[in-house]
């Protein structure tokens, strides 16, 4: 092992990252219209039960009706692609490349257009993710969030794999070859 470069695992799982709305949603004071939390507390007060956790999930018309109290509540956040491109923009017309790549940033603009519906049916995996969970937790509290998150745990998802190959987990515990 290298001095601070840490242990390498055998087995590399790459994190989700959270997409900007998904946060926005999320983040208490971030969303203006705090729709992520209303949703869920009315889903909760019109459900007088729930499936156990491994097996609840929204489905496909509950997401649409989610989606479009967001259309409707006035949502709004804010898309950082559009700022950093409209930053580059000033600093390519600063320095002169602007008028070069003139079209390309035009484009680009066009393909970054900010669209919450759109921005809704991308990132639904996530977002349903986040609703179920805070559902969940709502009826079994942290021990039945913690339950659903294994459905999504990229880690614990390949770990299972993993132990349902048996050659593929030997191969691993082998030492290295030098």
């Amino acid at each position: 092992m290298r001095d601070g470069g840490g242990i390498k695992p055998d087995v590399e799982v790459k994190p989700d990252s959270l997409p900007n709305i998904a946060y926005y949603l999320q983040v208490s004071g971030r969303d203006s219209a705090d729709v992520l939390y209303n949703y869920e507390l009315d889903y909760y007060l019109s459900h007088p039960s729930i499936a156990k956790p491994r097996d609840f999930q929204l489905t496909d018309a509950e997401y649409e009706q989610f989606k479009q109290r967001v259309v409707k509540s006035g949502f709004t956040y804010d898309p950082e692609s559009a700022k950093i491109l409209k930053n580059l923009k000033r600093m390519a017309e600063f320095e002169g490349y602007y008028d070069d790549a003139k079209q390309e940033f035009e484009n680009l603009e066009k393909k970054l257009q900010h669209n919450l519906d759109k921005d809704l049916d991308k990132h639904k995996a996530v977002i349903k993710q986040m609703l179920e969970s805070d559902i969940v937790a709502s009826y079994y509290y942290q021990r039945g969030s913690a339950e659903l998150s294994l459905r999504y745990d990229k880690q614990f998802l390949e770990a299972c794999r993993l132990l349902k190959s048996p050659d593929e987990y030997a191969k691993i515990l082998q030492p290295a070859q030098p």
